[in-house]
């Protein structure tokens, strides 16, 4: 391949990313944001009472011990009587 040729080949890729790369890019940064969003915290319903042989329940500083999911708060997350959090 000589010059010529080297330099007409690369004149005629397009500056810009085609609709099937970027679809696929677009693809893949909803799915990290997906996998990531799943796996940075607990859902509401990640309590777990546990059980005394595995001692997998709610603790003093987790309120699912076997996933590892803390309390925002020191001893637990409270709500007093006018369901005011603490």
């Amino acid at each position: 391949m000589d010059r010529t040729t080297l330099v007409a080949l690369i004149k005629n890729i397009s500056s810009r990313p085609s609709k099937s790369f970027l679809r696929f890019l677009l693809g893949c940064i909803a799915l990290g944001y997906f996998c990531l969003a799943s796996v940075a915290g607990g859902a509401i319903n990640d309590w777990a009472e546990g059980s005394q042989d595995n001692a997998d329940g709610a603790t003093r500083d987790y309120y699912n011990r076997a996933a590892r999911l803390e309390w925002w708060n020191y001893l637990g997350d409270w709500r007093d009587q006018q369901d005011i959090a603490q």
